[in-house]
């Protein structure tokens, strides 16, 4: 879990979302994230990933292809196949807030606002459950 001025999320622009991914990825494999590439590649590749699909959803790209790659994934493969990676949620922007700074009650909150946003046939009480978690998940976001 972080703090949120330990990354500097006030700027979302490239070098914060590397060091985003630097963070995931030491998280992940317990070693620093060393670029394959010329860092100004993956900049630039940053910046234009920002401009095309936004400076959230890419947070939640970061985590599921670390996640899932090995320890050679880097971003310029990420963002080779973003679509892929690209969460699906409908609150990106407080998915990544979960990710960066949530411990495990909020976390196991999030995994059940996912579950009752994608239930096919949701009860009433389903429904009041779900904006009750969203509540508090957002009660939680501006407190943080």
């Amino acid at each position: 879990m972080l703090n949120k001025n330990s990354l500097g999320i006030e700027f979302k622009n490239a070098p914060t979302l590397y060091k985003i991914f630097s963070h995931f990825y030491k998280d992940r494999f317990d070693t620093d994230y060393k670029s394959p590439t010329f860092i100004g590649r993956e900049t630039k590749a940053l910046k234009e990933a920002i401009q095309t699909f936004g400076f959230y959803p890419l947070i939640g790209a970061f985590y599921g292809g670390i996640k899932q790659g090995r320890k050679d994934v880097h971003i310029m493969y990420i963002l080779g196949g973003i679509n892929s990676y690209l969460p699906t949620c409908q609150r990106p922007e407080l998915y990544a807030s979960v990710l960066l700074y949530g411990d495990s009650r909020i976390r196991h909150l999030w995994r059940t606002v996912i579950h009752l946003e994608t239930k096919w046939f949701p009860t009433a009480s389903d429904k009041q459950k779900l904006a009750k978690a969203i509540d508090t998940l957002e009660k939680w976001n501006d407190t943080n």
